[in-house]
């Protein structure tokens, strides 16, 4: 069965054959990129593709569709979320943040994370900071520093209600980082905060 992504003027299949077809809508081109392995996953966002085998990840940049960025895995990733910068790779071990030349950044893990519940509404990253939803504890979001993998804040963010989805902005750094958060309340409001006073 054919996968199809888009994004922007792009749009990407993949066929039963584990070749992934990318036609740009508008300078009326295209390109097929073959895998040897089955791919598991895969990502288009931000001028970037992400796939993912079972055994490595590839990096392909908008730009140049010829020569990827390749790398091993040590599992095969659950879930794959982008940012303009960077992206995360979701496994039973952690999340690995890695920037779109292939490089890892840091890993966030901790006590009690059960990854294989994150998907892209309760895992979100920007240029300096990545969140979480704890699937262990709903109503919590964890915020990590990017390059550190330590905790931003003393405490993790406690919400009212179980939050369904979250975002962090994609602009400035920082002091005016901040968060949106979307609870599972009969009004589904959306909350603003600032990542400062955490």
């Amino acid at each position: 069965m054919d996968r199809t992504f888009s994004w922007q003027n792009m749009d990407i299949t993949l066929d039963e054959n584990n070749t992934i077809t990318v036609h740009d809508i508008l300078n009326e081109t295209k390109e097929e990129l073959d895998f040897r392995d089955r791919v598991t996953d895969m990502s288009l966002a931000y001028g970037a593709l992400v796939v993912t085998t079972n055994s490595q990840y590839h990096v392909y940049q908008q730009t140049n569709w010829n020569t990827p960025h390749v790398e091993d895995l040590k599992e095969p990733p659950t879930l794959i979320v982008q940012c303009p910068h960077h992206f995360a790779l979701v496994d039973a071990n952690g999340i690995q943040v890695i920037n779109y030349e292939g490089r890892p950044l840091s890993t966030i893990k901790f006590s009690g994370l059960r990854s294989e519940f994150l998907n892209q509404n309760t895992l979100t990253l920007c240029r300096d900071a990545i969140a979480l939803v704890d699937p262990a504890q709903p109503k919590q979001i964890r915020v990590y520093d990017l390059y550190t993998g330590r905790p931003i804040g003393s405490a993790p963010i406690q919400h009212k209600l179980d939050v369904v989805k979250i975002s962090l902005n994609q602009q400035g750094s920082g002091a005016d980082r901040t968060i949106a958060i979307l609870d599972r309340s009969e009004e589904h409001t959306s909350e603003l905060q600032s990542l400062a006073g955490s």
